[in-house]
């Protein structure tokens, strides 16, 4: 969702928000296609780009509605993922400028695989 939507125009980005909004609130995978179709025709002619990078592994994104409907708002949610790939963001930076956080590159590529193999 904010692919698309930070991909569209800005005088566009609250439409397309609360339309695309619509395609993941389905309740079945065929309303959600059917509604992603809709948002698709819509909205293809005035934000071309932001409607590719939408259909862009959007089967992918549907995987959700394999699992009971009562984990769907964990697995749709990307939070976990966002706050680690943040802090091995920081740390990294932390090598560059303070250079006390890690004493090689090496250590930092060390951590994050240990941070993503944990995550896995």
């Amino acid at each position: 969702m904010r692919n698309t939507i930070t991909k569209s125009k800005p005088k566009n980005r609250k439409l397309i928000s609360e339309d695309i909004k619509k395609v993941f609130q389905q309740k079945t995978k065929e309303n959600a296609v059917k509604e992603a179709k809709a948002f698709c025709k819509k909205w293809y002619i005035q934000e071309e780009k932001a409607i590719r990078s939408f259909r862009h592994n959007l089967e992918d994104c549907f995987t959700y509605f394999q699992f009971p409907e009562h984990l769907w708002r964990k697995i749709r949610t990307t939070n976990i993922l966002e706050r680690e790939f943040r802090e091995v963001r920081r740390r990294r930076c932390r090598i560059k400028v303070f250079d006390n956080t890690f004493n090689h590159v090496q250590s930092i590529n060390n951590y994050a695989n240990s941070i993503f193999n944990n995550l896995n």
